[in-house]
């Protein structure tokens, strides 16, 4: 226990050592990383705001494509109508050639609609995948500046525990001194007082061995005359 408390006093100093060495470094890369933390935050929204009107943008081409779609066909059936009653008109001939005119004229009037619809829907259907592959590289861009940021906002968490971890290192170094000391201290004594439990009880031991030997060597000298004196009064 008491090697182990000592290594725990040398490891404090260390640790302060190391965090005055280093701190200044860290604060740097804190600060750093605010700073870019600050413009990736930045981007990000503007990133997501222009991912926003894009997504608007696309959702009303879309919409607006769907009816012209609707309109063209609504335009094409009602321009086989036309041709159907035109026919039926020629094939009767019974129409009078105003009759006729007016049914041609209004073939060719609902022709030349549903023709400028369809290019319409053509134009709106180039727009709607031209706005599809904007908002597809928008929306990829947005990922990684949102990864970027996420990262970012991680190692800035990181930096900035280090950072308060190692002010506290600093500011707390004689209080962490003290109780590291106190604790060696302690050790010490403890070791002190056990050492000289030890020496106690080894002295008293010798002396216990050295009283069983004198005892012992007593305690022979009697039985040896008490041998002896028999034989001398026979």
């Amino acid at each position: 226990m008491y090697s182990q408390v000592e290594d725990e006093l040398k490891q404090v100093n260390a640790n302060y050592q190391k965090a005055k060495s280093s701190v200044k470094d860290v604060e740097k890369a804190y600060l750093k990383l605010v700073e870019a933390n600050k413009k990736e935050k930045l981007a990000l929204d503007k990133s997501k705001e222009a991912l926003k009107s894009s997504n608007t943008e696309l959702k009303k081409a879309e919409n607006q494509y769907k009816r012209t779609n609707q309109r063209k066909q609504d335009a094409y059936q009602k321009l086989k109508q036309l041709r159907d009653a035109e026919q039926k008109l020629k094939n009767s001939n019974q129409a009078t050639t105003a009759q006729l005119k007016r049914a041609s004229d209004a073939v060719q009037k609902q022709s030349a609609k549903h023709k400028a619809l369809v290019e319409q829907y053509k134009q709106e259907g180039n727009q709607v995948q031209k706005l599809k592959v904007q908002n597809d590289n928008l929306s990829k861009s947005n990922d990684k500046i949102e990864s970027s940021y996420a990262k970012t906002n991680t190692k800035l968490k990181q930096t900035e525990k280090e950072f308060n971890d190692l002010n506290n290192t600093i500011k707390n170094h004689s209080a962490n001194v003290a109780k590291a000391e106190t604790a060696v201290n302690k050790e010490k004594a403890a070791l002190n007082n056990l050492e000289r439990s030890i020496d106690k009880a080894s002295s008293e031991m010798k002396t216990f061995n050295k009283e069983q030997m004198i005892a012992q060597s007593h305690f022979g000298k009697l039985a040896s005359q008490a041998v002896v004196g028999p034989k001398d009064s026979a």
